[in-house]
């Protein structure tokens, strides 16, 4: 399948695609029957997200580019990610770090530990919350930063899934994402326990969220794994407020920029009825210690100490950016072409912005400030910033 078809198509996220059929004639794909069509599905997967409604497909998201391809040996295709190699070694050293109290099992946010590997740095989870604020301090227009965090968190996760899928088929390790929940736990025990979520803004803006307990004021926030009814609720939670808010599925949610406000909605329900602050997806992994230790001794260019694991770091940093430049150069190349075709104003904005002469380098100011490991820390100046 050719991808500029899929651009052409200007598939547009909340369109409906009748059945399998009409699919295969619009992407121009012959028609399968068995294993053959669940492989064509799923290569689909690496071009846009959708969902099932009988026999409709509904599009939730078209990629800018399509997803690496994993051949049955869990490399990408043309070996494209030449530091899968090292983001699994690096997975292994963390494991033994992890293990060393003899637990056999750690439980992460994603951004943890893409910064514990340094494929992202310090600023770039704050300033993820805070795009307005960026926009300003770096001069560069909101759209490009939210299409750049879409596609570099996409390949980060990609990269880290395919990286624990490989040392899964070693048999090295169980791994799985699941809900972490922050549960807010009053200091004093009374006969009906009450926790007060209240906000206040500090002089740059910025608004600060305190848990407070009616009776000693105090709340100690515990993080853990939700058990099954807690996922039950929190996902029950999730689809009332969709449809509250009048959408079907999240994409449509943060495709209208009303995120914020879906999360604001179901922490405060999950405040209210289960003193759940707030929860996200986190890594579980199970491993067995001796095998980690026995795999890392193994391993003829892979040390533990802090040095080598520094330069291990470092190299996979450049890795990631030289990828994440890859991806932008591709955009932005592809936008041109599509660019010299149209007489007029493309209905696909983003196509407008990436063939811009400056998205290149606003890009690699991004890769400079968030990416890489040696960045000056910013996070302070893009608070201060205040949006006018």
């Amino acid at each position: 399948m050719n991808f500029e078809n899929i651009v052409k198509l200007k598939l547009s996220i909340g369109i409906a695609i009748k059945n399998y059929k009409e699919m295969c004639s619009i992407l121009g794909e012959k028609e399968k029957k068995g294993k053959s069509r669940l492989l064509q599905i799923a290569n689909w997967e690496r071009y846009f997200k959708w969902h099932k409604d009988g026999q409709k497909f509904i599009i939730d998201e078209v990629f800018e580019m399509p997803i690496e391809k994993i051949d049955n040996r869990g490399k990408t295709e043309n070996n494209k990610a030449k530091y899968l190699t090292n983001i699994e070694k690096l997975i292994l050293n963390l494991l033994v770090q992890g293990g060393s109290l003899g637990y056999g099992k750690i439980f992460l946010s994603k951004s943890k530990i893409l910064k514990e590997l340094k494929m992202i740095n310090d600023n770039y989870s704050f300033c993820k919350l805070r795009l307005p604020k960026l926009s300003e301090f770096m001069n560069i227009d909101k759209e490009v930063i939210q299409e750049w965090y879409d596609s570099t968190s996409r390949m980060l996760e990609s990269n880290l899934d395919i990286s624990l899928k490989n040392l899964e088929s070693q048999s090295l390790i169980f791994w799985s994402k699941e809900i972490t929940i922050a549960k807010a736990i009053p200091v004093a025990e009374i006969n009906k326990p009450k926790v007060l979520k209240t906000k206040i803004t500090d002089q740059y803006d910025e608004e600060i969220i305190n848990y407070d307990y009616f009776a000693t004021n105090k709340v100690v926030l515990q993080y853990r794994e939700g058990t099954d009814n807690e996922k039950r609720f929190i996902l029950y939670t999730e689809k009332e407020v969709l449809k509250e808010m009048n959408f079907n599925n999240k994409s449509q949610v943060i495709a209208c920029g009303k995120w914020q406000d879906f999360i604001e909605n179901v922490n405060n329900i999950l405040l209210d009825k289960l003193n759940i602050a707030f929860y996200y997806k986190s890594y579980k992994i199970i491993f067995n210690i001796e095998h980690i230790l026995e795999e890392t001794i193994e391993i003829n260019d892979f040390k533990l100490d802090k040095i080598d694991q520094s330069i291990e770091k470092g190299k996979l940093n450049r890795d990631i950016i030289e990828r994440i430049e890859i991806n932008t150069n591709n955009r932005h190349e592809r936008a041109k072409k599509v660019m010299s075709k149209i007489l007029g104003k493309p209905k696909n904005t983003n196509i407008i912005f990436r063939s811009k002469d400056n998205y290149i380098d606003d890009n690699n100011k991004l890769n400079d400030n968030l990416i890489n490991s040696n960045a000056k820390d910013i996070k302070n100046d893009v608070k201060k910033i205040k949006i006018k």
